[in-house]
Order: structure tokens, then C-alpha cells, then sequence
């Protein structure tokens, strides 16, 4: 039996997504509805404030 693939994020629970920007696979609590994961949410944002201030 394959022992099932556990969240790139958390690294504790069963990951049954993958991100459509960086393709880990992830949770379900670690992704949106849009298939992006927190990591990827979180650098987008943070690129975005960046923009922001210039």
C-alpha cells in the first residue's frame, strides 16, 4: 500500500491538491478556491504591498 503524500505546508495532514502556481501538493486547509496555495497567496500579496508603496 503507498503511503499517502502529506501537505507540503503543515507536513501533517493528507495532501489531495496542488497549487496551479508552484505545484505543491498540498491540504485542503492550506488551499484556495482559486488552487493557489497560502504560500503562493501569501508571496503574491506581499508583491503586491511592495508595488503598492513605490
Amino acid at each position: 500500500m503507498q503511503k499517502p503524500t502529506i501537505c507540503m505546508i503543515c507536513g501533517a495532514k493528507p495532501a489531495n491538491r496542488t497549487c496551479a502556481i508552484c505545484g505543491r501538493v498540498v491540504c485542503e486547509d492550506h488551499i484556495d478556491s482559486t488552487g493557489v496555495c497560502t504560500a503562493c497567496r501569501r508571496r503574491k500579496s506581499e508583491e503586491f504591498r511592495k508595488d503598492m508603496l513605490k
